[in-house]
């Protein structure tokens, strides 16, 4: 069997491009006849196949010409006869819509770059699920100075800098939002410069405005004070989404002008968005002390013991401002964190049920199969199909 040369064009330096490549890479486990060559600068030599992000016209032209299948995630627009895998990104934008919502939020906003396809795109799903509840979203409009020439310098450049190239701008926009405010970023590097304006503008993080990113680069989240809430946007299985379609073109399976987008992994919830703005004090300390302790098997009676309030007083509460009881409340955490743990780990079922707080791993299979309709592992199963 002759082997295939399969050359690779990504931005490595970033926790998406590094995820996306090790995607890539994984499957050779399944070509074995594919060798895998990183491509550097757009110069790309004889190849069967290319998966590569393309920043600008001259390179998707210089790809065009050499005539080999290309998979191409793009920054400005797409090209015919180039094929795509990418994140869903307007599934990213409802996720992050979700993710505010349920904190009680009614003032939101967006910040990412104008005209940049993927933050476009989350925009769009995160402005929709808004709209579909009858809230506004603002959007920051990016200064045509860090538009202009936009390409992977000026990416690898604002890498290494959280003072961003508009951050007067910036800070001036964020100083003028309603508080409390949701503030979605197209992505962590973004959500950086975003936390970074607002603390140079004397805003408060989660307080004042609640900040949530996207990639979970754990460099850019964890190195940060609030630490921040990002989404998952499960790049390794964008990376073998690519690889599986690159396989499919040059097998005669796919068009060369498919498209395939995956499904977000979920999203990781750090101090930056560790606030509920419900008018009740009552419920948004129970909101927090539940998703703080939730792996501690608790009981409604914690939850009122913790608050040092009444059952009728809390279930009262929250029955008005959240429109479920305290315990209906609890479970749907608790499935929703087992589902998230099912989806992103390969953690035994036993070891899910407890991380997500159920009392037994046989309540948990009940539980699950009660509100799914199918149970952990089988739902497992058809998540990873």
């Amino acid at each position: 069997m002759s082997s295939k040369r399969i050359g690779l064009l990504f931005n490595r330096s970033r926790a998406y491009g590094r995820g996306f490549c090790e995607g890539v890479a994984s499957y050779t486990e399944v070509r074995h006849d594919w060798r895998l060559e990183m491509v550097e600068d757009g110069k790309v030599g004889k190849l069967d196949g290319l998966i590569a992000h393309v920043m600008d016209d001259a390179h998707a032209e210089h790809f065009a010409r050499l005539g080999m299948p290309v998979i191409a995630d793009f920054y400005r627009k797409p090209r015919r006869g180039f094929a795509q895998a990418l994140p869903d990104h307007a599934a990213v934008g409802r996720l992050a819509a979700e993710h505010f919502l349920e904190r009680g939020f009614t003032n939101y906003a967006f910040c990412g770059y104008d005209g940049i396809l993927f933050s476009d795109e989350r925009r769009a799903g995160y402005a929709a699920a808004l709209s579909e509840r009858r809230y506004e979203c603002a959007s920051y409009r990016t200064p045509s100075k860090v538009l202009d020439g936009f390409n992977e310098r000026v990416i690898l450049r604002e890498e290494i800098a959280p003072r961003a190239a508009d951050a007067r701008a910036l800070r001036v926009w964020l100083l003028s939002l309603p508080r409390p405010c949701a503030l979605f970023c197209c992505h962590d590097l973004r959500a950086l410069q975003v936390l970074y304006a607002a603390k140079v503008g004397g805003l408060r993080v989660p307080e004042d405005i609640a900040i949530l990113g996207v990639d979970n680069d754990m460099l850019v989240c964890n190195f940060t004070h609030p630490r921040l809430s990002s989404i998952d946007n499960a790049a390794f299985d964008v990376g073998r989404a690519a690889a599986k379609l690159l396989d499919d073109i040059l097998e005669g399976r796919a068009s060369r002008n498919a498209c395939v987008k995956v499904t977000p992994m979920g999203i990781v919830s750090r101090a930056s968005t560790d606030v509920f703005t419900y008018s009740s004090p009552v419920v948004n300390e129970a909101m927090l002390f539940m998703r703080r302790s939730l792996s501690q098997n608790l009981t409604a009676s914690d939850i009122f013991a913790h608050l040092g309030k009444s059952h009728t007083f809390v279930e009262n509460a929250f029955r008005a401002e959240v429109g479920v009881t305290v315990q209906s409340e609890l479970q749907r955490l608790r499935l929703e964190e087992a589902k998230r743990l099912l989806k992103s780990t390969a953690m035994p079922l036993a070891n899910i049920a407890r991380r997500s707080g159920f009392s037994s791993p046989r309540y948990f299979a009940q539980a699950f199969r009660h509100a799914l309709g199918v149970s952990p592992s089988g739902w497992r199963e058809s998540q990873l199909a």
